[in-house]
């Protein structure tokens, strides 16, 4: 409100309190209600809009359709035995997980770890005094 002075909240707060106290009541005209009435009886009354959901009723019934069919067709279908193996066999026969240590002693871990804990406390000590002023 007042930059160059630097004034705190209470400061600034008492002096516009003082400007409102010199610059007086305002009294409002005699004909102001029936003003704002004529106004309000001028304007079209507004129109209840129902709010649609983002997808429609009939999408669901599709998506539960194909779903319950696709149960029954897994249900129903005769098994069938390949003779390669499964597909987990085929495929991913050599897929090991990595070890969780050397995941985290990794320094791209630690520095995203770091990076992650560096921007928290920047964006919270960045909005504290607004959060604080506001009261949240």
């Amino acid at each position: 409100m007042d930059a160059p002075r630097r004034l705190t909240d209470t400061e600034a707060d008492r002096k516009l309190r003082y400007l409102f106290a010199q610059a007086g009541p305002l009294h409002a005209p005699d004909d102001i209600e029936a003003r704002v009435l004529r106004h309000l009886a001028a304007q079209p009354a507004a129109r209840v809009i129902e709010d649609k959901p983002l997808i429609a009723s009939w999408i669901w019934i599709a998506i539960g359709t194909f779903l319950l069919g696709l149960i029954v067709y897994s249900l129903l279908a005769p098994l069938s035995v390949d003779p390669a193996g499964s597909t987990y066999q085929r495929y991913l026969h050599d897929l090991t997980l990595p070890d969780l240590g050397n995941v985290l002693r990794s320094p791209w871990t630690i520095m995203g770890l770091a990076c992650a804990a560096a921007f928290l406390s920047l964006e919270a000590y960045l909005f504290r005094p607004q959060a604080v002023r506001s009261g949240r």
